[in-house]
């Protein structure tokens, strides 16, 4: 399994986009919730 020796690199780099994936992500998604409730507290 010489493939195994080379995951631990993939993964830390793999790790770290989806980490900015996630956190852009969840920042669109806040945004979006804080949008609606503010429309709903103006509305």
């Amino acid at each position: 399994m010489t493939s195994s020796n080379q995951t631990p690199a993939t993964v830390s780099s793999s790790s770290r986009k989806s980490l900015t994936l996630i956190q852009f992500l969840s920042l669109i998604a806040f945004g979006g919730v804080a949008a609606s409730l503010l429309l709903k507290l103006f509305v």
